[in-house]
């Protein structure tokens, strides 16, 4: 589904990502960690074409994408929820949906499924973004991803600033994904989220990844969660 090979990613003279490598199988969720500045969302820019890699290779469901704009490689199938939600806050909850809305036959995510799935959304279609707490933002930011029928989700940092309980509604969204067999690379902070959620894990650490491991495995290392995250 996607493969990410040996990518160099810089910001301006400063390199952030040296040579990663990854992939994400059909029905996977597959989860990057690490410390904060290690280059887990550069690595998500450098995916959706928002930052493009200066070396390396990105192929989405076999065509090469390293080079394209980020609103092609939208198009063909990537969705994409920012870390900071980043949220209009001039348009309407209704709007957002419209913007990126795209029904294909036999598309699992309409405007309707939506509604059933984050019911606060729909008692706020006419507030605009920026009167929504932030969960509701979550909700809104996932909501306007998926109603593009993304053949892959891109998830950054998604249970960051969350409550519990915004957790623990945002952990439902993740199943029902698994459930409908929709692709998922999640960057996420949280160990105990990706332990529960996650088919395989990278950690990365200065920009390379040092360890890929199935979630179980993470769960009993003890030095690696140590080293690496913190834990």
């Amino acid at each position: 589904m996607l493969v990410v090979e040996d990518i160099h990613v810089n910001y301006g003279p400063s390199q952030v990502l040296h040579g990663v490598t990854l992939e994400v199988n059909p029905g996977e969720v597959v989860a990057v960690m690490g410390r904060n500045g290690v280059g887990k969302s550069t690595l998500m820019r450098s995916i959706i074409g928002l930052t493009p890699a200066r070396a390396g290779r990105i192929a989405f469901k076999g065509a090469d994408v390293t080079k394209l704009p980020a609103h092609k490689i939208a198009r063909l199938g990537i969705g994409y929820m920012p870390q900071g939600r980043r949220v209009f806050p001039s348009l309407t909850v209704r709007e957002h949906m419209q913007v990126t809305a795209h029904a294909r036959p036999g598309s699992p995510w309409t405007f309707e499924r939506m509604l059933e799935l984050f019911p606060n959304l729909g008692e706020r279609l006419e507030q605009s973004g920026s009167k929504l707490s932030g969960g509701e933002q979550t909700m809104l930011a996932a909501g306007r991803a998926l109603v593009a029928n993304p053949d892959l989700l891109l998830m950054d940092e998604p249970t960051e600033g969350l409550s519990p309980l915004m957790v623990r509604e945002l952990g439902k969204l993740v199943g029902v994904l698994k459930d409908t067999g929709t692709p998922v690379l999640l960057v996420e902070q949280q160990l105990a989220f990706v332990l529960k959620y996650a088919d395989r894990v990278y950690i990365l650490s200065k920009g390379q990844v040092v360890h890929h491991c199935k979630p179980s495995e993470l769960a009993d290392d003890h030095d690696i969660k140590a080293r690496y995250l913190g834990v």
